[in-house]
């Protein structure tokens, strides 16, 4: 058997042989069902109650905090209707996961611990979803469970390799990675997507299962669910790699550079998906470990630093005794921070900035602002993105992106800032003057997009349409919230507006909060702020 999966001609040889798991008739029939649009309630109320061991499981899930607070659910009809059909696809997936393997099928491999580690990266995918706003949290939960799944694939065609594999199971995700491609001759996400096509998984999930370790190769409408997916890997593996302090830095730089997060950020979720992970691990029948809390994990992580410190005293000493060593380590240095901070502000499609470029801009806006000012964001969606690339592909997909960028970048001044913060997502920071400057903002823009189809070479001209929403912060003279806390309502308030603007018919704006009227009218102060308030449209 070869070691290593670089020759096409061998990969292919080796998918032949893989023996793929199934999932089981009745959570198949399951998810086959609630991947029917037309699918009833009856129906799935049905299929779901032949399997005892499922119906409580979905009971379990929707009375838990994991997915909504409220009223006791007791009947699974009840809870199918609460949940709906993606939910329960979603939640009957997890189980055919979990099913579809049997630990002595695979050797010495520890299953349990395999569950352990895909729950908490489950986990770190809701948690960062959440936070991000640009993607459904228990979409993220479920993708974070499957992503690894065909490490099992792998495993099982050939267990004899089980034992070696435990042995990485704490290093780096990239270290794995490498691995299996030295055991198996594949890596666990090159075999995804046999396992896609044979459980005819959904393409947001089956992406995510092939790209979440190159989230740039990943279709851009799948893009943000696999970037989420990534990250949720290095949080995951602070709690449970080997080298603590490195899987935190790891972390807290690419959250950083990616999501604007702050190292308290960062921090914090690794602490709050220590605590969830317990909880999830009861609703879906896993058992885990205690998971090891933040203090310990700054403890280890950080335990050596005397140590660490005697080492760059030596390497200063080293440093001194060569000035002309110093200066040129200086200038190489220099030339690379510079060119590392303009490509991490930097979206590479469109060459507008990029979403750590639009919280930092955001964030600092809201901080500078004097008392009366108003901070305004216009959110943009372009509407039914997926029919371009599913007619002309994604190549002229990403033209089209640039296209947009194009257009919104001539409509604004050089005062406000275009940033690019999703697949076909696009965010305009600006402060005005008064709250009617957004409005003629968001109005400028949709009708600017709508006047200007895209011409791409061998297509016919596409006329396009964006959606918008607009939300506006004002200034006053006591401060509350922080700048963060602020900047990230906005983003809350501007969401929720765009997706308002779809569910009435796209190609508009709507803002968000009321209903007619100008943007100017009474404010609206939302619970415990003091400081910034949301202004409400007059009736």
């Amino acid at each position: 058997m070869p070691t290593h999966g670089n020759d096409g001609a061998v990969q292919a040889g080796l998918h032949a042989e893989m023996d793929l798991p199934s999932p089981p008739r009745a959570l198949a029939a399951i998810v086959r069902a609630a991947s029917d649009p037309g699918a009833s309630t009856a129906k799935l109320t049905q299929l779901i109650s032949l399997d005892a061991s499922f119906s409580m499981r979905i009971l379990l899930m929707v009375n838990s905090p994991l997915y909504r607070r409220g009223s006791n659910i007791t009947s699974v009809a009840h809870a199918v209707g609460v949940l709906g059909l993606r939910q329960l696809r979603n939640v009957a997936l997890c189980s055919a996961a979990q099913a579809c393997v049997r630990g002595d099928e695979l050797g010495s491999f520890h299953l349990r611990r395999f569950w352990e580690s895909s729950l908490r990266r489950a986990v770190a995918c809701r948690l960062l979803a959440r936070a991000d706003g640009a993607v459904d949290p228990m979409l993220a939960f479920t993708a974070g469970l499957l992503q690894d799944l065909g490490v099992l694939v792998l495993v099982r065609s050939q267990p004899q390799h089980a034992a070696a594999w435990m042995e990485s199971e704490r290093a780096s995700p990239g270290e794995r990675r490498m691995l299996e491609a030295t055991l198996f001759g594949l890596t666990h996400d090159q075999v995804a997507a046999r396992l896609v096509t044979m459980w005819q998984l959904p393409d947001e999930l089956g992406n995510v299962m092939r790209f979440h370790h190159n989230v740039g190769e990943a279709p851009p409408q799948h893009r943000a669910l696999c970037s989420v997916a990534a990250h949720a890997e290095l949080v995951s593996g602070v709690l449970g790699g080997r080298e603590k302090r490195a899987a935190l830095e790891t972390a807290r730089l690419e959250l950083l550079t990616e999501r604007g997060m702050g190292r308290r950020d960062v921090d914090a979720l690794v602490g709050e998906v220590a605590e969830s992970v317990g909880e999830a691990a009861s609703i879906l029948g896993i058992t885990v470990r205690t998971q090891p809390e933040l203090d310990s994990v700054r403890e280890e992580a950080f335990g050596g630093i005397i140590q660490l410190s005697l080492d760059y005293e030596q390497l200063v000493r080293h440093l001194e005794a060569s000035v002309e060593a110093q200066e040129r380590l200086a200038d190489q240095l220099a030339q690379q921070n510079a060119e590392l901070e303009r490509s991490a502000m930097t979206d590479s499609l469109t060459s507008l900035a990029n979403r750590r470029a639009f919280w930092i801009d955001l964030v600092a806006r809201v901080g500078g602002a004097a008392a009366g000012e108003r901070v305004a964001l216009v959110l943009l969606d372009a509407d039914h993105f997926k029919r371009v690339n599913d007619t002309w592909g994604h190549e002229v997909g990403d033209l089209v992106l640039q296209h947009l960028a194009g257009v919104m970048g001539s409509c604004v001044s050089s005062a406000d800032l275009v940033s690019r913060v999703g697949g076909e997502e696009f965010a305009v920071s600006i402060v005005v003057r008064d709250a009617d400057a957004a409005g003629r903002m968001a109005d400028h823009l949709v009708g600017a997009v709508r006047s200007k189809p895209a011409q791409v070479e061998g297509c016919e001209p596409l006329s396009l349409t964006v959606s918008a929403g607009v939300a506006i912060a004002v200034s006053g003279d006591a401060p509350v919230g922080t700048p963060v806390e602020v900047a990230r309502q906005l983003y809350r308030w501007a969401d929720e507006a765009l997706y308002r603007a779809k569910d009435a018919g796209r190609d508009r704006w709507l803002p968000s909060a009321g209903d007619k009227g100008s943007m100017s009218g009474a404010a609206h102060k939302p619970a415990g702020r003091g400081w910034w308030r949301r202004l409400k449209r007059a009736g």
